[in-house]
């Protein structure tokens, strides 16, 4: 089994000058290149190729850095699968040449891992690993190297940023919905706002505390998706005020178009949704411009959405020269290395810049290690691991921050969409809590600003209050028409 699996795996070796006092590092790369998604490493392999012929470079007589990227083509072909036979595949990586002690090992992958029992063989070997796009939060509790997290949405802080907007506004009642048809990581995050919410409950009174109605969508069969977003919002509109919609732009426009010809975008609903990275000419941009002879109602129906995103200065970055200079290198490189080719509107340039960084920043901590601490140090997995935490990584392509649990955080806005204005934003310096930037209150729909959690007579009308109210104006409207009834009817007799 172990021999078929390496006889699938691909070994690029750069060397320079080496001599025996140069120190051996093996990065393994689990994934699979057919292009099925974001996570593919015909994106990202050539952007792990590029950073470690630079590293190579800029550490030559130091390190000796080589990349084994670990395939199995007869059972991995996507994210499910590769997380299903990650552990068989890295085992038999690792074990293949356990008996050599004078090489560093680490695990960089674009993600799609079974995080808590990779972590399991991490502890036991000593080495960390670091996912450079998307991955399960592992559940591995015991003393273990870490799992660097370098994805441009980290999807546990986006939850948090979800439930953190909820409180602000003290929305309670909240309905929430996710396509099982755009990228996993949208189902993904409705199981982190889930989890967030229990923790948030946990410690909130209970007058305060959160309820979340899920549901799911289908958006490949747009027939069945049209019907599914009808009955969606009929029960959003009896039970809630506020959505929290997960899907790529395109859909989020269909949810908002039929909500408009519902009279749901009149400010007394508010949706929310998040954009993954804004990728110009990209189906997962958000935005109500398609072009299209409804461009002026998607415009309006726009007017009830808060968007959640990486703020102004970081979404910049991904379209600075730097970037787009990279970008053309490594999809070149694809094409000439792997034979994949792909359009420029088709490169998932966060998680590409993150890969390309993810090896830069490695060698710089192994370097860092090995010059404080010793060379020693540099094959200690759980202190080597310790050293990326509460730290920021500078560089022209994009500056990172990795925080104490070992993942990146990127400063995140919620804008209302029609002013195009920021309504609150993070800020590292104030431990990534949201502030009040502009407000929304002049923009929103009739001032309205923001939607009470529940209106004065409930979801339905029904409150026994308003009924109560309603039954009182109509027994007067009752009484007076019949006195005018009377009253006329008794004059005309008077005439006659």
């Amino acid at each position: 089994m172990l021999a078929r699996i390496w006889s699938l795996m691909i070994l690029f070796m750069f060397s320079y000058s080496v001599t025996a006092n140069v120190i051996q590092v093996e990065i393994a790369c689990p994934g699979f290149f057919s292009l099925v998604n974001d996570l593919s490493l015909g994106y990202h392999g050539a952007a792990f190729d590029a950073a470690l012929t630079k590293s190579n470079v800029l550490y030559n007589g130091v390190f000796n850095f080589t990349l084994t990227v670990l395939l199995d083509p007869v059972k991995i072909r996507d994210g499910l699968t590769l997380d299903a036979e990650s552990v068989n595949l890295i085992a038999a990586w690792y074990y293949r040449r356990r008996d050599v002690s004078d090489i560093v090992r680490v695990i960089i992958t674009p993600g799609s891992i079974d995080s808590t029992n990779v972590q399991q063989l991490m502890a036991s070997w000593n080495i960390f690993s670091m996912i450079t796009s998307e991955g399960s939060k592992s559940r591995y509790n015991l003393r273990a190297p870490l799992l660097i997290g370098l994805s441009f949405t980290g999807i546990e802080y986006i939850a948090i940023t979800f439930v953190d907007t909820l409180r602000l506004f003290n929305w309670t009642s909240v309905f929430l919905v996710a396509d099982s048809d755009s990228l996993p990581m949208f189902s993904y995050v409705g199981s982190e706002i889930i989890k967030a919410v229990i923790d948030v409950n946990s410690e909130t009174a209970q007058t305060k505390r959160i309820t979340i109605v899920e549901r799911r969508v289908a958006s490949r069969n747009a027939a069945t998706f049209k019907q599914q977003l009808t009955i969606v919002l009929r029960e959003f509109r009896g039970s809630s005020r506020v959505m929290i919609f997960l899907a790529r732009g395109d859909v989020v426009r269909a949810l908002m178009m039929t909500a408009h010809s519902t009279n749901m975008t009149n400010g007394d609903f508010v949706h929310l949704a998040f954009e993954v990275t804004p990728i110009l000419n990209r189906e997962s941009n958000i935005t109500w411009q398609q072009g299209a002879e409804d461009d002026e109602a998607a415009r309006k129906a726009f007017r009830s959405l808060l968007l959640i995103h990486a703020r102004e200065e970081e979404r910049q970055t991904l379209n600075s020269l730097v970037v787009q200079k990279l970008e053309k290198t490594v999809r070149d490189h694809s094409q000439q290395l792997f034979n994949v080719t792909y359009s420029a509107a088709q490169h998932p340039l966060a998680g590409m810049i993150s890969a390309y960084r993810s090896i830069e920043i490695f060698a710089q901590v192994l370097n860092d290690s090995r010059s404080q601490r010793g060379v020693s140090s540099i094959f200690d997995g759980y202190n080597l691991s310790r050293m990326f935490l509460n730290r920021s990584f500078e560089s022209d392509l994009s500056d990172i921050f990795i925080d104490g649990t070992g993942n990146r955080r990127v400063e995140l806005a919620v804008t209302y969409f029609a002013a195009d204005k920021g309504g609150s934003r993070q800020a590292r310096n104030t431990a990534f809590r949201l502030f009040e930037v502009h407000s929304i209150f002049p923009s929103w729909l009739d001032g309205k600003w923001p939607p009470p959690n529940e209106p004065r007579c409930g979801y339905t009308d029904l409150k026994f209050d308003c009924l109560q109210a309603a039954l009182n104006v109509t027994s007067r409207v009752s009484i007076s028409s019949s006195g005018s009834v009377l009253f006329a009817t008794a004059a005309e007799a008077r005439v006659h």
